[in-house]
């Protein structure tokens, strides 16, 4: 009898936490359905408005991006048509002065060989006009006695 009652207690313990186990599964299920429906209903939307956010913002860093690169392309290839101008704007002047400076050192040369010239005439002519009066007056002055 005492078996009896053991396997008793045994089997109401097993049919209870059977039936436990069932409700607990049951109780799960629900639960677990409940959280589907909220992540469906609640979480997905917010996902989909964040992902859309998101790609929007994707679209907007690109975009940035894309007009910086072509305002850099634009300013490098200003920058470089200045430049080229400018260089070539100061070539020409420096080769304009070069010529202006080979025209005026011909010219400053060729006045200071006739000025020289002429002030080596000029010294030739008054040396012999000298030295003819150095020798008229030492012939004059030999033959004075």
């Amino acid at each position: 009898m005492r078996c009896l009652l053991v396997q008793a207690i045994l089997i109401a313990a097993f049919v209870k936490q059977t039936f436990a186990s069932d409700r607990m599964t049951e109780e799960n299920k629900n639960d677990i359905e409940e959280i589907a429906r909220i992540l469906r209903e609640t979480v997905k939307a917010d996902l989909e408005t964040l992902s859309t956010q998101h790609n929007k913002l994707v679209e907007n860093a690109i975009d940035v991006i894309d007009k910086s690169l072509e305002y850099v392309d634009k300013f490098a290839e200003d920058l470089k048509t200045h430049l080229e101008k400018r260089i070539a704007d100061l070539d020409e002047n420096t080769m304009t002065n070069f010529e202006l400076l080979e025209s005026n050192t011909e010219t400053m040369l060729n006045t200071l060989s006739k000025t020289t010239m002429a002030n080596l005439k000029n010294i030739n002519t008054k040396s012999a006009e000298e030295r003819n009066e150095i020798i008229w007056w030492t012939h004059h002055r030999a033959h004075l006695h």
